[in-house]
């Protein structure tokens, strides 16, 4: 038996929604066993949504046409009247075609499909439809997004340069050290070599007494354990 519309059951109702502030829940399963968690996807048409578009920016549907292609598929196109140019008396038109399908109607659904697409690149046209909220929704999310994506990318390229300033302002330096160093060599018990900074050689080495006897040598055994980093008790550590 189906069941009867009552005017007073859907007043109850009404006034229970409207308390508890939602919707009563809808059940679309009819038998068929599908899930009430499934998303219900419903199709728009694509023929009037193209005839409201064209007549917004004055462009006029004429036509479709349909014809088979291989294997008993369907393919269609639509023809699309562009507005006469001033002092022309010559009418122009463009044609759109669709991807094949199984029936006339859902190939006239793509010729439509592909002409709203087109148009709406050529033209700049957004539709307002039920998801068009939602979709300006995503674009400012995703636009601060990438507004903070671009923030830390730019912090870290200054972080990233300044290390590189610093790594190249001690190597600078490391190189000034080494030429004073070998120059006074004849006085000063230290050689270094720069040129080591990627091998498991040390930069620096002392050349004199185990125990500094002279005031030269201490000196030089001062800025021998100052350089590599380590104490009087042995081992060093490469500057770079």
């Amino acid at each position: 038996m189906d069941e009867a519309y009552h005017p007073q059951r859907a007043s109850s109702m009404t006034k229970q929604v409207k308390k508890k502030g939602k919707h009563p829940a809808l059940n679309f399963n009819h038998g068929s066993g599908s899930s009430s968690q499934e998303n219900l996807i419903v199709y728009i048409l694509r023929r009037p949504m193209l005839e409201t578009v064209t007549e917004t920016i004055r462009l006029k549907v004429q036509g479709y046409t349909c014809w088979y292609v291989h294997e008993g598929m369907m393919q269609a196109s639509v023809l699309i009247a562009l507005p006469r140019q001033e002092g022309s008396f010559r009418e122009s038109s463009i044609t759109y075609e669709g991807e094949s399908a199984n029936t006339e109607d859902e190939a006239m659904e793509k010729a439509a499909q592909m002409a709203l697409e087109c148009i709406c690149a050529d033209y700049n046209i957004s539709v307002n439809d039920h998801n068009y909220y939602a979709l300006e929704v995503t674009k400012e999310r995703l636009f601060t997004a990438r507004e903070k994506a671009q923030t830390k990318q730019w912090q870290f390229n200054m972080a990233r340069q300044q290390v590189t300033t610093q790594q190249n302002e001690f190597a600078r330096q490391t190189m000034i050290l080494a030429k004073i160093c070998n120059n006074f060599y004849d006085i000063l018990p230290l050689r270094m070599y720069p040129q080591r900074p990627t091998s498991s050689d040390p930069i620096i080495t002392y050349t004199g007494a185990h125990r500094p006897v002279r005031r030269m040598e201490e000196f030089a055994k001062s800025l021998y354990h100052f350089i590599t980093g380590t104490n009087p008790v042995g081992g060093y550590t490469r500057m770079i």
